[in-house]
């Protein structure tokens, strides 16, 4: 029989969510990332702008020029940055047992909303720019996959549970697979209540309430 999970915690940008982890899933550990305000800014405007220029032979960027994409839903104030890594090493030395953390995608790992996909597959050299750009740049990628790494020393179980319709692309797995560089469960909760899809999911049942009874 598999090992039921004991600890886990959680992270998004999103106030609801919380709430919907917290109640329905008393288990878990819950981290708000902070944001800013989800709106399109220009390719040409601060600070986008600065950032688009340190990255000038970015694929990912230049694939979507191409594309007459010239503004995207960029929020610099998003992402989980130093204080939310100090939270998580906290978790990880407080918590034993089997353990899970659970990670969203939009402006929680990444600090954009969504991502614009070719349908076809993609290389490895495409999505490495494609994280660059939508992680906030060469440091905050290596500082999370130094995150998803420490996860792997620990036992930790790393799930991706996301709301984005990208959860459901055909490049998707590629893309968390290059970034986490290990093994990852990704559930796509579709617009559902998170906290829910993981009440009804067997593998959290010690984790929520709703499950335990």
């Amino acid at each position: 029989m598999e090992e039921k999970f004991t600890d886990a915690i959680f992270f998004d940008n999103g106030q609801q969510n919380i709430a919907n982890i917290q109640q329905f899933c008393d288990r878990i550990t819950c981290v708000k990332i902070q944001n800013g305000t989800e709106r399109a800014i220009s390719f040409h405007q601060e600070p986008l702008q600065s950032f688009l220029n340190s990255i000038p032979a970015n694929a990912y960027v230049q694939f979507m020029r191409k594309n007459g994409i010239k503004k995207d839903k960029y929020d610099f104030a998003s992402g989980i940055q130093e204080r939310e890594m100090h939270v998580f090493v906290s978790w990880l030395q407080s918590y034993h047992g089997k353990r899970a953390a659970f990670f969203d995608w939009d402006r929680t790992i990444t600090m954009v909303s969504g991502l614009f996909l070719p349908e076809t597959t993609i290389n490895g050299e495409f999505i490495e720019d494609l994280l660059v750009y939508a992680l906030g740049g060469f440091q905050r990628l290596a500082a999370l996959r130094d995150m998803f790494q420490l996860c792997f020393l620990n036992n930790v179980t790393i799930v991706i549970l996301s709301n984005s319709t990208v959860c459901n692309y055909a490049n998707f797995n590629a893309i968390l697979h290059q970034l986490i560089k290990g093994p990852f469960i990704k559930l796509c909760a579709n617009g559902q209540n998170k906290g829910n899809v993981l009440a009804k999911n067997a593998r959290f049942y010690n984790l929520c309430k709703t499950l335990r009874g």
